[in-house]
């Protein structure tokens, strides 16, 4: 008996849980509630496509703080340069001549791509092209080309743009601050040391008053001495040279990189004044370098004053170098005087290195 008790209670309770699921699944699929809605239902008002909802445009986190969507950088409709990124156009931007650039950009990449002889030809032949170009713009381009430069991704092509803003500065002031900014910008980067020697070159060819005072105020900043050499060559290429005499002097006697010291030198040779003869001698009394000792003697040379006779006739008989001796000969035959001309075939008869002499010999007869 009990065995049969227990084999019925299970058999009991089973029958009662299947009746009660099964009343429970009747009962929900005549619930209007949970009803799936028809076609009709889901329809959205005419003329407005329902979206799908995507997984990734759902919030995540409390309602308070709601994800921010990071917004894709636009290029403006009146762009449309694939190569340039624009996030603002400047005020005096020339679509035109930015269409032009980019085509030959974009040319200039197919030839480079170009593994024939005639594709070697057709890339000199545009990169000519687009030098002369450039040359014929005037300074209502600066913009745009300023614009181009800080967007251009290829190195070679960023270089033309910094010629084309070099060759603007006669015509616009404002090509010294196109090139100075993109200097500051990217001067302490390693990897645009290159870059930033072509960039100098263009500020050499700007040739405005704005350039002369920016030239020495990028010489002065000790964090861009490591161009420090080649703002002071471009200063000393400036047509207002001769202004900076105190201030190549000055560096000529109180820089310590040797390099600096020598186009400091070459600056005061090419401005040539007699002024500057006793900061040049004693110059070089200081200096432990001897190649910048034969660069402030040919200064003195290109001076010509015959006052520097006595100094320059110690040098090319006692100077320990004999590369020194060498241009302190030189510098006398560039006096020229017949004095000088004397003084160097006295100090040929008294020279001990073969080659030197013969050197000082061919000198001291050229005028003659």
């Amino acid at each position: 008996m009990s065995q049969k008790i227990r084999i019925a209670i299970p058999l009991s309770l089973a029958a009662v849980l299947t009746v009660l699921f099964v009343f429970l699944v009747l009962s929900e699929l005549q619930d209007p509630a949970t009803e799936e809605p028809g076609p009709d239902a889901r329809q959205e008002p005419e003329g407005i496509p329902q979206r799908p909802v995507a997984r990734g445009d759902i919030p995540t986190g409390p309602p308070s703080e709601p994800r921010r969507r990071v917004q894709k950088r636009r290029v403006p409709a009146a762009d449309g340069f694939s190569r340039w990124h624009l996030p603002k156009l400047p005020p005096n931007w020339n679509a035109e001549l930015a269409k032009d650039l980019h085509t030959y950009f974009e040319l200039l990449d197919k030839y480079e791509r170009g593994r024939s002889a005639n594709s070697a030809g057709l890339l000199m032949k545009k990169r000519d092209e687009l030098r002369e170009f450039l040359a014929g713009l005037g300074p209502e381009s600066l913009e745009t080309l300023s614009m181009i430069l800080n967007s251009e991704p290829d190195f070679v092509y960023r270089r033309f743009m910094l010629a084309a803003i070099g060759d603007l500065g006669p015509k616009t002031e404002g090509a010294t601050w196109a090139l100075r900014d993109y200097f500051v910008a990217r001067q302490s980067n390693p990897g645009h040391r290159s870059e930033m020697g072509y960039l100098i070159k263009a500020m050499g060819k700007l040739q405005n008053d704005t350039s002369y005072d920016v030239l020495q105020d990028l010489i002065k900043n000790p964090g861009f001495s490591p161009y420090r050499d080649k703002f002071i060559w471009e200063l000393g290429e400036h047509h207002r040279r001769d202004e900076a005499l105190d201030f190549f002097n000055d560096g000529l006697n109180n820089e310590t990189s040797k390099r600096n010291r020598n186009k400091y030198a070459q600056a005061l040779g090419k401005i040539a004044s007699p002024e500057s003869l006793p900061q040049l001698y004693h110059a070089f009394k200081n200096e432990n370098y001897w190649v910048n000792k034969q660069t402030i003697l040919g200064s003195i040379g290109k001076i010509g004053n015959p006052n520097s006779i006595p100094f320059l006739e110690e040098q090319a008989r006692y100077a320990g170098e004999s590369a020194v001796r060498l241009s302190a000969a030189r510098a006398l035959s560039r006096i020229g005087t017949p004095v000088a001309m004397d003084t160097l075939k006295d100090v040929a008869q008294s020279e001990s290195d073969e080659k030197i002499q013969s050197y000082m010999i061919d000198w001291s007869q050229e005028q003659q």
